[in-house]
């Protein structure tokens, strides 16, 4: 995916995560609200300075905001998808996962 589509992607999420509305952040960020949907889309690109007022808006970092990986992070895949399959398990699975967690960990 290029880069101006990755990017518009991670700034809806984090929009939509902080509980905006496009245009509420729009207004928030010092833009028009056609401005803040191509960004979305991927056909613009913000300024520096527009970047810097995401991360003011949205309480981050502008690392944060231009974390652009694809890949969750361990804590959100593997630790909660691990958390949910053994809060459905049985006793006799929770000990199975044990067993082969403790095994792996051996290595």
């Amino acid at each position: 995916m290029e880069l101006r589509k990755r990017f518009g992607k991670r700034i809806r999420e984090l929009r939509r995560k902080a509980g905006f509305t496009q245009a509420e952040f729009a207004e928030h960020v010092g833009i028009a609200t056609k401005t803040q949907s191509s960004i979305e889309c991927g056909i613009n690109f913000p300024k520096v300075q527009q970047i810097e007022s995401y991360a003011r808006v949205l309480n981050l970092d502008v690392a944060d905001i231009l974390d652009l990986s694809d890949t969750p992070k361990v804590e959100e895949n593997y630790l909660v998808s691990l958390n949910d399959l053994i809060s459905k398990a049985n006793d006799k699975q929770v000990e199975r996962i044990y067993r082969l967690a403790k095994l792996v960990m051996e290595d």
